[in-house]
């Protein structure tokens, strides 16, 4: 006959272990989620259309994502719970819709920019014709 104790611990155990792998499969998410939003962020600072408040506009942005990112590790070496994951996952929601938003700016300031010198070259094509 089996002990009722021991198939209770047993399922405890069991519990625990899937907790656990679960909320690491979750930090890994949402580390990886961090990385790809960190390449294309880094990937639009290598261009050449951007001015230096724009760059320094997304640096801060990666900065955050950084900081983020070592939080998130770290929080993931020090067996977190459940209501831990669900805070930093708050967090990295937040950090992606600032980060959005200032891309989002970014593209559109340089459009305008873009447009305000096709038509100055217009202009200029006109006037000299």
């Amino acid at each position: 006959m089996t002990d009722p104790a021991l198939l209770a611990a047993g399922q405890q155990a069991a519990a625990e272990w899937g907790m656990a792998l679960g909320l690491e499969a979750r930090f890994s998410g949402l580390l990886s989620n961090l990385n790809g939003i960190e390449a294309q962020i880094s990937s639009v600072l290598k261009s050449d259309k951007l001015d230096e408040a724009q760059k320094q506009r997304l640096q801060a942005v990666l900065d955050d994502i950084k900081a983020l990112k070592e939080r998130i590790t770290e929080m993931a070496k020090n067996h977190p719970t459940l209501e831990d994951a669900e805070a930093i996952q708050g967090e990295v929601i937040e950090l992606t819709k600032k980060a959005s938003e200032v891309a989002q700016e970014i593209i559109e300031e340089v459009k305008e920019t873009q447009e305000s010198e096709k038509t100055e070259e217009s202009e200029e094509s006109e006037n000299k014709d």
